[in-house]
């Protein structure tokens, strides 16, 4: 019964997020700080991860930059209670493993989820998620 109630404290979440669909998705890891624009960043010990928007992408990356290109951001906004909600990320990220969807990135912020994925698998997760929101 425990494990009941929080699936359907977590669908309860997802009932109320909305989800969109971002095209022309790059991801760029780089040992050093870029100054680049970018929908989301992570400092991470060693690199730093920049989800960013391609078309928006005017300058030349330094050469130990490495940039995966032509990728879909899944972008979930959701109720404030997410960030108390044990068992959010989980779900989803089950979710979309049930159905062999692989995640390139995944960053978890606040109220904000952004999933990057592969555009072959864009759309398949997009639905999956929509069918919960």
């Amino acid at each position: 019964a425990e494990r009941g109630l929080q699936e359907e404290k977590v669908l309860s979440i997802l009932r109320e997020s909305t989800v969109r669909l971002q095209d022309k998705i790059a991801v760029i890891t780089s040992t050093e700080e870029l100054d680049i624009p970018h929908l989301v960043t992570a400092h991470l010990t060693d690199s730093y991860v920049y989800v960013v928007d391609q078309t928006r992408l005017r300058m030349e990356l330094p050469a130990h930059a490495q940039i995966t290109s032509n990728l879909v951001a899944l972008v979930l906004i959701s109720p404030q209670r997410v960030e108390e909600t044990p068992g959010f990320v989980a779900f989803i990220t089950h979710l979309l493993a049930s159905r062999e969807i692989n995640i390139v990135e995944f960053i978890s912020c606040s109220t904000n989820t952004v999933i990057v994925l592969d555009s072959g698998a864009a759309l398949s997760a997009f639905s999956l998620l929509q069918n919960y929101t």
